[in-house]
This record gives C-alpha cells, structure tokens and sequence, in this order.
C-alpha cells in the first residue's frame, strides 16, 4: 500500500513523499483521505523553522497532517 505526503526534510524545503506501508493488522484501522489541506497559518510557522514543533514534540524532518 503507498502512502503518499508533502514532505518538509528541512526548514523551507517540502517535497512530495511516497512510502511503502503495511496492511492494517488487529485493531488497526486505515483510514483513505481524499483530500488534505495544508493551510497558512501553524503550518506556515512549522514549515520556516522548527521552533514551533514544541508543542507537537517533532522536529524535521516532518509530514504534516
């Protein structure tokens, strides 16, 4: 199955992902989006630096959403 994602490996630098994940197994569930958002406001600030990312415990690289 292929996931796919922006992808911000640094400060300022997104990229678009695919990756290779498993099936769901046992009380897993997969859940297929359609469409996804990336909007201008936390985003923005998570995307110029890494500052903001405290709040999620992350740092780059990232996949938002």
């Amino acid at each position: 199955m292929l996931r796919k994602s922006v992808y911000w490996p640094s400060a300022g630098v997104a990229e678009y992902h695919e990756e290779e994940i498993s099936e769901p197994t046992g009380k897993t569930v997969l859940i297929a989006t359609q469409y996804s958002l990336i909007s201008q406001s936390s985003e923005n600030s998570w995307f110029v630096n890494d500052k903001a990312h405290v709040v999620l415990g992350t740092t780059f690289p990232f996949i938002p959403g």
